[in-house]
């Protein structure tokens, strides 16, 4: 993964702590209101039974199975919000499919790491380091200095690869940069 969110339990906000191209972001942002509706339809997924909830968000329709036997209502990337953890999620058009591989109960105590919340820019710093990175990727580290012509082709072939990686799950924020 290239980014990493925690959020602030009982709170309106989280942390993001990603990159672009090796540029780290550190940034508090808040969390979307998710208005979900529920349904009585169930299937099995790992060995839980789940229950499917569906809701608009980031301007896409959305389907979430959870398990109510696992009462943690978090799931991937910043969804929350339902009575039991999201075991599987994914848009519409099948863009975004998140489902988990397994469920394991670990009873370690992890130390919170003190600074998770340490916060060194902001979002839309964050979202101009991406678009000024999808513009000039040369800008930053492109150059071998050996061959201009390798170093053009280069810089070419990587505003390509920069040009097709346009589908986030939340417009304006992209981290597979």
């Amino acid at each position: 993964n290239k980014y990493r969110i925690y959020f602030e339990k009982d709170s309106a906000r989280y942390f993001l702590k990603t990159q672009v191209n090796g540029l780290l972001f550190d940034f508090e942002d808040e969390v979307p209101e998710i208005k979900w509706n529920l349904s009585d339809e169930k299937k099995i997924i790992n060995e839980f039974e789940v229950k499917k909830a569906t809701t608009k968000l980031f301007g896409k329709n959305w389907t979430a199975w959870y398990a109510e036997d696992i009462a943690v209502p978090y799931g991937p990337y910043k969804f929350h919000g339902l009575p039991g953890l999201i075991l599987e999620i994914n848009d519409e058009k099948n863009n975004f499919h998140y489902k988990v591989s397994s469920v394991v109960k670990d009873t370690t105590n992890y130390p919170i790491h003190k600074k998770y919340n340490a916060v060194n820019s902001k979002r839309i710093e964050f979202e101009n380091a991406i678009k000024a990175y999808k513009n000039n990727p040369e800008k930053i580290n492109m150059r071998t200095g050996d061959d201009p012509q390798k170093d053009a082709e280069a810089f070419e072939k990587r505003k390509l690869e920069l040009k097709s990686k346009n589908n986030s799950i939340e417009k304006g924020l992209q981290f597979d940069l």
